[in-house]
């Protein structure tokens, strides 16, 4: 009895300290968020495209999509990248772990999150031998302090890549047998693009 009630005691005692949030984070529908993010900095997302001619950085276009909380859910922008190689993606706004949807020409795809700093280093040749690239692969690598974190969801965007299409094309056979194919086509559609 008395090593419940000293149980029970110590909860209770405790109980403040285990629902305060970390010291920095903030959830953004807490009206601290203003005050905290106020004076944080924009999160620096830059990269280089490896193994390019001249000519093919200068046709190369990398377009992105910031995503936001506001009425216009995502910000399309476009870079084109430097002579080197290099290019710096953007940001409007200060908030932690942004999404950022990124195509480079037809070539390759990912969604990006950015809390500090990115540094994305793309080989072009290995990515244009795999013919198109979604999220990871040979010749892409994360770096920075938000590189693991990027490497680890762009592997495990929703599904692993491999179970998800293999998913997909089973509600294809289905559907196709069910005879409701077009009905459902929007919905494969959705999933092959995940």
């Amino acid at each position: 009895m008395r090593t419940s009630i000293a149980l029970l005691l110590l909860l209770c005692l405790s109980a403040p300290a285990l629902s305060q949030a970390p010291p920095g984070e903030v959830a953004p529908v807490d009206p601290a968020f203003d005050t905290v993010y106020a004076h944080r900095s924009i999160p620096i997302v830059t990269g280089r495209l490896l193994n390019l001619t001249a000519a093919e950085l200068q046709k190369t276009i990398i377009s992105y999509s910031l995503v936001t909380p506001f009425a216009q859910f995502q910000v399309k922008k476009t870079v084109v990248p430097q002579s080197d190689g290099s290019f710096r993606l953007a940001l409007d706004y200060a908030f932690p772990y942004q999404q950022i949807w990124l195509s480079v020409g037809d070539f390759f795809y990912a969604a990006l999150y950015a809390n500090s700093d990115l540094f994305l280093e793309l080989d072009m040749q290995k990515i244009r031998t795999a013919r198109e690239m979604e999220y990871n692969g040979p010749g892409v690598h994360y770096l920075g302090k938000d590189g693991p974190m990027n490497a680890y969801l762009n592997n495990y965007m929703l599904y692993k890549r491999s179970e998800q299409l293999k998913l997909s094309d089973s509600i294809n056979s289905i559907w196709a047998l069910s005879g409701k194919r077009r009905s459902h086509e929007r919905l494969s559609q959705q999933l092959h693009a995940l």
